[in-house]
């Protein structure tokens, strides 16, 4: 859904939304967000907008591995 939103809140409290319709999320080893909206998984670097990282047809969990 659409108003299903990943935030993202400073230690001093200000909330940033990172991207809408978010079905799961995870970080990497870098500290990059990765997550889905369920077609698409995407990555979230500091500072960038997201980028996809592969298309699918359902993905419901994210689980970044070392």
């Amino acid at each position: 859904p659409g108003d299903w939103l990943l935030i993202k809140r400073s230690p001093q409290g200000v909330e940033t939304e990172v991207a809408k319709s978010v079905l799961a999320y995870d970080f990497d080893r870098e500290g990059n967000i990765v997550f889905t909206n369920g077609r698409a998984t995407f990555r979230c670097s500091s500072g960038k907008s997201p980028e996809v990282i592969f298309k699918n047809k359902l993905t419901e969990t994210i689980i970044c591995l070392d």
